[in-house]
């Protein structure tokens, strides 16, 4: 449709012009000189054989067959060119480009002028018809050439444009992949510090930092940050686990000293409330009796 087709791009649309027209000189034209050139040697062999026969004065027995090949089996073979000639064109192109038109008139006045030639009475008249035929086929020939030089050119040049465009293509392509690739390692740089960091962090080493710059504000600097946050408040927890440790250590120590110097006391304390109710004893007896 016209909207798809304004849709397409408009190097692709030239591109796919530039290939019908080569298909055009392939399929249409090369064969189509073919053609004119075969028809152009017969119609001199048939001169050839016409001027050979008029000027031959002498009758004789191959005269009538020899007649019969000039005027019958000559221009048969050279019609059959001609009808392919006209197939070609017939098929070229359904909207008929600019050329083929032409080439079908051009083609029709041969045709016509070729008819006239076979259908002259004299020597005089074939000649004249001739030399009429020789120009018209030359003409058409020379507008195939023409017309098939002219899309050659016109290809190399594409050709050449787009290999040139294709060139620079490549180079900004070879470009941007650089320029992704330094991107890349740039941005992609803190993570073989982060994961070394991790690995020593699942060995209990907090003391580490990753360095990171003020002007990476991508994600991955952000992860770099928020780990080395993670890893001071690691730390900082720590110490203080540490610190902990450490009092309740010394809180079991001291509660450790208290019991032993309870069970000590308590020891001690048996036996002397013992002695002192045997004091009390002894008192409460020996009170009235002798001093000794």
């Amino acid at each position: 449709t016209g909207v798809q087709t304004c849709a397409l791009p408009i190097s692709y649309l030239k591109s796919l012009h530039m290939n019908q027209r080569l298909s055009m000189v392939s399929d249409v034209f090369l064969p189509l000189s073919r053609q004119m050139i075969q028809i152009q040697v017969g119609s001199q062999n048939l001169a050839g054989e016409i001027n050979q026969y008029y000027s031959n004065e002498e009758v004789s027995a191959d005269r009538s067959t020899f007649s019969r090949m000039a005027r019958e089996l000559y221009p048969y073979a050279i019609q059959k060119k001609f009808t392919q000639a006209e197939q070609l064109l017939i098929k070229a192109s359904s909207d008929e480009p600019d050329p083929i038109p032409q080439f079908k008139k051009m083609l029709s006045v041969l045709k016509h002028q070729f008819e006239d030639l076979t259908n002259s009475r004299d020597q005089a008249q074939f000649d004249r018809e001739l030399i009429s035929f020789q120009v018209g086929l030359q003409t058409l020939t020379k507008r195939i050439e023409d017309e098939t030089d002219k899309i050659t050119a016109e290809a190399r040049a594409k050709g050449q444009q787009n290999l040139l465009t294709n060139v620079g293509l490549s180079l900004l392509l070879v470009l941007m992949v650089i320029f992704c690739m330094g991107l890349a390692y740039q941005v992609l740089n803190p993570l073989p510090q982060l994961i070394q960091s991790l690995k020593k962090l699942t060995g209990g080493d907090f003391d580490q930092n990753i360095k990171v710059k003020k002007s990476d504000q991508d994600e991955i600097g952000q992860l770099a940050r928020e780990f080395n946050r993670m890893l001071s408040a690691l730390k900082d927890r720590d110490q203080k686990i540490k610190s902990q440790q450490k009092e309740l250590l010394q809180s079991e120590k001291l509660a450790a000293i208290g019991q032993l110097s309870a069970e000590v006391v308590h020891e001690i304390r048996n036996p002397l409330i013992s002695i002192s109710l045997n004091i009390d004893w002894l008192q409460s007896e020996i009170t009235d009796s002798n001093p000794e």
